[in-house]
C-alpha cells in the first residue's frame, strides 16, 4: 500500500473515532427532535424545540467536516481517488463505492416538512452546505450566509432548520461508522 493511501485510510479512522468521543448521535437521540406547543391564555403559542447543545455540535462539525467538505481527501466526495493505489481491495473499493452512493442519494433527497418553511423544497445538501458554510462552521460565503439567515429568520424556523441540520449529521455519521471498519480491514489487512 502506498504510504499516502496508508495515511489517508488512518486518518479516516482517527476522525470517525473523534466523532464517536463526541457521542453526537446519542445526544441529539436525548435531546429529542420532536417539539412541545402550548397556548396561552392570551391565545399565543409557546413553542419548544428539542435541540442538541450548540457546543457539542460545533465541536461535532470541526471532525464532521473531514468526510462532507470536498477538498478533504477524506470526504465522501474524494474517499475512491485512494482506488488507484493497486494494493486496495476490490472489496474495499465496492463498499466504499456503495457507502458513497448512499451518501450521497440520501443528501440528493429532500426533508418532507421543510417545504414551506424554506423557499421551496432543498435537497438535504443544500441544508447542510447553507448550516456548514452559512454560519455554523464558516461564515466567508456571502450568498450562503444570506440564505442561512433567511432560513433562520425567527425562532421557530431557526429551530426547524437546526433540528434538520442535526437529523442529517446523525444520518452521515451512520455511513462514516461503516466506512471506519473498512478502513481499519483495509489496513490490517495490508499488515497482514
Amino acid at each position: 500500500m502506498e504510504k499516502k493511501t496508508r495515511e489517508l485510510l488512518e486518518l479516516v479512522v482517527e476522525k470517525a473515532e473523534k466523532l464517536r468521543t463526541f457521542n453526537f448521535d446519542s445526544h441529539v437521540h436525548e435531546a429529542g427532535l420532536g417539539f412541545h406547543a402550548e397556548r396561552q391564555a392570551d391565545g399565543s403559542w409557546t413553542i419548544e424545540l428539542g435541540l442538541p447543545d450548540e457546543k457539542e455540535r460545533d465541536a461535532f462539525i470541526l471532525a464532521f467536516r473531514f468526510f462532507h467538505q470536498q477538498n478533504e481527501a477524506t470526504s465522501f466526495n474524494r474517499i475512491l481517488d485512494v482506488a488507484n493505489d493497486p494494493a486496495i481491495s476490490i472489496h474495499w473499493q465496492e463498499e466504499v463505492a456503495r457507502l458513497r452512493g448512499l451518501y450521497f442519494d440520501f443528501l440528493d433527497s429532500h426533508s418532507d416538512y421543510t417545504v414551506n418553511l424554506f423557499e421551496g423544497q432543498p435537497t438535504r445538501a443544500q441544508m447542510l452546505d447553507i448550516g456548514l458554510y452559512g454560519g455554523l462552521a464558516h461564515a466567508n460565503r456571502p450568498n450562503k450566509v444570506l440564505q442561512y439567515r433567511q432560513w433562520t429568520r425567527d425562532e421557530l424556523r431557526a429551530g426547524l432548520f437546526h433540528q434538520e441540520f442535526a437529523r442529517i449529521l446523525v444520518q452521515v455519521l451512520g455511513l462514516i461508522y461503516q466506512l471506519s471498519p473498512l478502513c481499519s480491514e483495509e489496513l490490517e489487512r495490508d499488515a497482514g
